[in-house]
């Protein structure tokens, strides 16, 4: 039982220093002279399943944080090497044949 709960708060250490770095980064963005303002924080990929990480991430920001697709970064993926081999005209096209726009769902 010490061990889980060892590997589980090491694991929570991680997961709020993920939370930060992610935080740091959209002030970062937020303060670069050409960049443009944003009111939303878009996360996808694996990380998008984590409830605690999408939370704590909408209350570090201050910002809404939008989920997309947890296969979005593969889909994405797979849309750049269809494009690299010629089974995709571009990226619009790939998104277009492959249905690659999923459902967001947004934590305030």
């Amino acid at each position: 039982a010490t061990l889980v709960l060892a590997a589980q708060r090491r694991g929570r250490v991680a997961l709020e220093r993920f939370i930060v770095s992610l935080a740091r980064t959209a002030e970062i963005v937020g303060q670069l002279e050409h960049a443009a303002s944003f009111d939303d924080v878009i996360l996808f990929g694996g990380a998008s399943r984590i409830d605690l990480l999408v939370r704590r991430l909408a209350e570090r920001t201050g910002h809404v944080v939008r989920v997309g697709s947890a296969e979005a970064a593969a889909l994405g993926n797979a849309i750049v090497q269809g494009v690299a081999l010629g089974v995709f005209n571009s990226i619009d096209d790939g998104r277009a044949r492959l249905g690659a726009a999923p459902a967001m769902r947004t934590l305030r």
